[in-house]
């Protein structure tokens, strides 16, 4: 293979020679040559024994091939001395061309090199470039400046230096990209300084000049650069505002966003100003919206939701805006859903929840999440959603939805604040295991029937007494041996749960999980079965119970200092657990009556 590169190398050389002799066919077999050796290159080939040729080749006036000549020159001037000083020699040559490009992309190219030696180069060239009379020449001998300080930061240790207030003249500039150029130079050069600084003169010349430019790129570069200003007046402040108002309503969204900051950060002092300022904003970001998407679309989504965590109330009337459309990506849609969920109110809460219901029967599973989790967070912060969020969730259980899984992992979640519609969680619990898969939905609805058994026993509708908390629970007993440990932890904790409401029912089944808990592998199974024997073993002993005759009342109650004590006096047993006299929650029969 070695071989062969060589035998390649050298047939390229060849190449590079029979070109230089002119003509048609010489300047297009220069021109494939060093195409094939910069391939070469960039495949990670050892080339560098063509550099002598390759400097050679670089006397062209084609652009294509000369930056082709200079990327090779990049690459392996630091690796011979004699390389370096060519390459400067080369480089040095080109910037006194008559062409203002190839003046341009030498410099842009040699400040590049990673060679010690050129700041001395360097510094003259920046020099000459920065009075040079074609802009573009003067565009990267300004971006130079930069690559300069970290070559030798002791030209810019001050903003006394000479180089620091070239680049302030040149702020007078007549092209518009060299002046945000130097704008950048500026703020980077003197970082250590605390950056670019604003005064007053610089701040009325940027504000004066900004309507001769359209380039929307470099206003937006300006006017961040103008926010470096310190207003001192508000004759200022409306002074700038009125001179930038017209940028809210460009097409460009980095534009719109850029004037959007700049008159967020001169407001935030004043309250009243600012919320003004923030109503001004909306209705340009909704537009920009409307004509945006992608990436586009999720930034601009991004900076409203922003606005709304500022002020709640701003954008309550203009949710229509962010329904998602049939040809949004999904991170357009994601990003809308989520600012959606910020926006809720008691006013628009219920066309949000019926779009989101819509959304819960997509397809597409993650877009189908996030708007059950997203009528989770309204449920959660808008009492007045709660009924109607749970009979969605369960049509959308009826339904069969892709979401249904994640409906139950969020109805658990939702238990303790819909406890006033714990009915309609019993009557469509049959359906959710039928839909529950994953192991995380049935850790999920295992808890659910534990936390909800005490109800569905002590119910007097005749539908619901049909619904035994035990029969629900038998098929997750069944396949207890085959559940993760965390299941197995849930399904014993509900065991232990309904046992107290419904003893006849339960006791079985609870004999069969306690037995199978006995001789688990994990530790922490065994540990949590041998409690629960132990605890009902411990109040069995002590008092003969008659359990699933009396309803049994586990919310706490505060004790005072006597049933504090008598407690103590039952210390391990379930008085502890439910901080009950044991009298107040077991019905007592005296053996031999």
């Amino acid at each position: 293979m070695n071989n062969n590169h060589n035998k390649e190398i050298e047939t390229l050389k060849e190449m590079l020679r029979e070109g230089r002799k002119g003509g048609a066919n010489g300047m297009e077999q220069t021109f494939q040559a060093v195409r094939r050796i910069n391939l070469l290159m960039i495949f990670g080939l050892d080339v560098s024994d063509c550099f002598v040729e390759m400097v050679m080749a670089g006397n062209t006036n084609n652009i294509i091939q000369k930056k082709l000549v200079w990327s090779f020159l990049s690459k392996y001037s630091s690796s011979n001395p004699q390389h370096s000083l060519l390459t400067i020699s080369t480089f040095q040559k080109d910037f006194s061309d008559s062409n203002p490009i190839i003046r341009s992309l030498s410099i842009k190219s040699f400040s590049s090199l990673k060679l010690p030696s050129i700041v001395e180069y360097l510094l003259p060239m920046i020099e000459e470039g920065l009075m040079d009379s074609h802009p573009f020449v003067r565009r990267k001998s300004v971006l130079a400046c930069i690559k300069l300080k970290y070559l030798q930061p002791a030209f810019f240790t001050s903003f006394q230096s000479p180089l620091v207030l070239k680049l302030y003249e040149m702020l007078r500039d007549g092209d518009h990209l060299v002046v945000t150029n130097c704008l950048t130079a500026l703020d980077e050069v003197m970082k250590e300084k605390g950056g670019i600084i604003i005064n007053r003169p610089i701040f009325v010349h940027l504000l004066q000049r900004l309507h001769e430019w359209e380039d929307s790129s470099c206003l937006s570069i300006i006017i961040d650069y103008l926010s470096f200003y310190k207003l001192s007046t508000s004759k200022e402040i409306f002074e700038l505002m009125n001179q930038t108002d017209d940028c809210l309503n460009h097409t460009s969204s980095s534009l719109a966003l850029s004037t959007s900051r700049l008159f967020l950060k001169i407001t935030e002092k004043d309250s009243k100003l600012h919320a003004q300022v923030i109503s001004r904003i909306k209705i340009p970001l909704l537009t920009l919206l409307n004509r945006s998407e992608g990436a586009e679309a999720t930034s601009i989504i991004s900076h409203l939701k922003l606005v709304a965590n500022r002020s709640p109330n701003i954008l309550r009337d203009d949710y229509p805006h962010f329904f998602c459309k049939m040809n949004d990506l999904d991170v357009v849609k994601l990003s809308k859903i989520d600012l959606l969920t910020t926006i809720t109110t008691n006013s628009n809460y219920p066309d949000i929840i019926y779009e989101f219901g819509q959304y819960a029967k997509e397809k597409d599973p993650t877009i189908s999440r996030e708007s059950v989790i997203g009528l989770g967070k309204i449920f959660k912060s808008i009492l007045e959603s709660r009924g109607p969020i749970l009979y969605l969730f369960f049509d959308l259980i009826s339904f069969h939805a892709g979401s249904s899984g994640q409906i139950i992992i969020i109805l658990r979640d939702l238990l303790e604040l819909s406890k006033d519609f714990w009915e309609l969680y019993v009557l469509d619990l049959p359906k959710c295991i039928e839909i529950a898969s994953t192991f995380k939905e049935k850790e999920c609805l295992v808890f659910i029937i534990g936390e909800l058994s005490e109800r569905i026993t002590s119910s007097k509708n005749g539908r619901i007494n049909k619904l035994s908390p035990a029969y629900m629970l038998e098929a997750f007993i069944l396949q207890f041996n085959q559940s993760p440990p965390s299941l197995k932890l849930h399904i014993l904790d509900a065991s232990r749960k309904i046992f107290f409401s419904s003893a006849s029912e339960m006791f079985p089944l609870l004999q069969l999980v306690l037995s199978k808990a006995s001789s688990d592998e994990n530790i922490l199974v065994v540990e949590r079965a041998t409690e629960i024997y132990k605890l009902l073993s411990t109040l069995a002993i002590s008092r003969p119970v008659t359990l699933g005759a009396q309803q049994l009342d586990v919310e706490p109650e505060d004790l005072g200092p006597v049933e504090s004590d008598r407690l103590f006096e039952e210390f391990n047993s379930l008085s502890v657990y439910y901080r009950k006299i044991s009298h107040s929650f077991i019905s007592i029969h005296l053996g031999g009556s």
